[in-house]
């Protein structure tokens, strides 16, 4: 079963008398990213985070923050970070010199702006002791939100196969309908193609017979679309494959879907017959949609 790209989960706890909150979101994306704003004073846990989250996803941009906050114990509150206020402290200061060198004028800079940047107020020494060793049993706590954002882009990933089964259900019924198609187009384009012929043959009478034969198999060559629809048969089949598979196929997924397009586009352009321009048409805009949803598949 295919896994969408999109989910979220949220969770809260305590653990050792530091309260937690955590919160993961993500968004479809070409590889796997994973950005963590998370206390770096917890020995190796972003690093055991990182790799926990690649046992429940393969791709995606994948957000994930965790806020401790400290019990009531006065040895527990949060103290400012004293070097990491003097750099930003100081930063702030020469962007302020060189706007006025060149004549800006900035808004004066807030405390509630600078207090959520990353090292201004950390956890007590008490605190941070109490966790920084003790990333395991943090992991272990966080699992169960994990689970749960895994679910999520399952229950998201569901919902989508759905939607791109229903998508290549129609678009296997306007294939079925192009080739039906076929022979009045074949019908019309024969005497099209007759009537050019006895107006060629008025006008010049010394053409030779094979020449005119040999451009005739040519266009007949050009304008035969029955391999464009074989290929698209084939197409939906292994769409239909792909979206049963319980591996990560999206990448595979899209790359079927350029040969759709470029299917279409070709049916389209070799039509010459209202009617099947019509169908190819209708084809291209389901291409398109199932584009748009293949986009966000795991």
């Amino acid at each position: 079963m295919i896994c969408s790209m999109t989910g979220f989960a949220s969770d809260t706890g305590c653990l050792n008398g530091v309260s937690w909150r955590a919160e993961i979101r993500s968004v479809n994306g070409r590889g796997l990213d994973i950005k963590c704003r998370i206390p770096d004073w917890i020995e190796r846990f972003e690093e055991s985070l990182r790799t926990e989250l690649q046992t429940y996803a393969t791709r995606g941009h994948i957000s994930v923050s965790l806020k401790l906050e400290a019990s009531d114990s006065p040895s527990d509150q949060a103290v400012l970070g004293e070097e990491s206020l003097a750099a930003i402290l100081g930063a702030l200061e020469r962007i302020e010199q060189k706007a006025m060198d060149i004549g800006l004028s900035l808004a004066p800079s807030r405390a509630a702006d600078i207090l959520p940047l990353r090292g201004v107020l950390v956890s007590s020494e008490v605190g941070q002791q109490r966790l920084s060793e003790q990333g395991a049993d943090l992991l272990e706590a966080l699992r169960p939100m994990l689970r749960a954002f895994a679910a999520s882009r399952a229950a998201e990933g569901a919902a989508l196969k759905t939607i791109i089964s229903q998508q290549l259900a129609d678009f296997e019924r306007l294939l079925a309908q192009a080739k039906t198609l076929l022979p009045q187009r074949e019908a019309a384009a024969s005497k099209s193609l007759q009537k050019n012929i006895d107006k060629i043959f008025r006008a010049e009478n010394e053409m030779d017979p094979q020449r005119v034969a040999q451009e005739l198999a040519l266009i007949v060559i050009k304008s035969d679309i029955t391999e464009e629809l074989d290929r698209l048969d084939a197409h939906v089949a292994s769409a239909r494959k792909l979206i049963e598979q319980k591996v990560a196929n999206g990448r595979k997924l899209d790359f079927l879907m350029q040969e759709f397009n470029r299917e279409t586009n070709t049916l389209c352009a070799k039509a010459n017959y209202k009617e099947l321009t019509d169908l190819g048409l209708g084809l291209k805009v389901l291409t398109d949609q199932m584009r748009e949803q293949i986009q966000n598949v795991e």
